[in-house]
């Protein structure tokens, strides 16, 4: 996720206005979260998941 935030293109989107950017952030915390609630199934992380995966939607 570093490496996302720090590229070039990432700032230059984000400060452009671009609404796809908001959506590549929205993505890679889904994945996050997902990765986390099979890593531990507690019912925290799934909740975390559920609303990361309705925020991109």
């Amino acid at each position: 996720m570093v490496i996302l935030l720090s590229s070039k293109i990432y700032l230059l989107h984000s400060t452009s206005g671009m609404d796809t950017t908001l959506a590549i952030l929205n993505t890679t915390l889904m994945v996050i979260t997902a990765v986390k609630w099979v890593q531990t199934p507690k019912i925290q992380n799934l909740i975390l998941l559920v609303l990361s995966a309705y925020a991109s939607f």
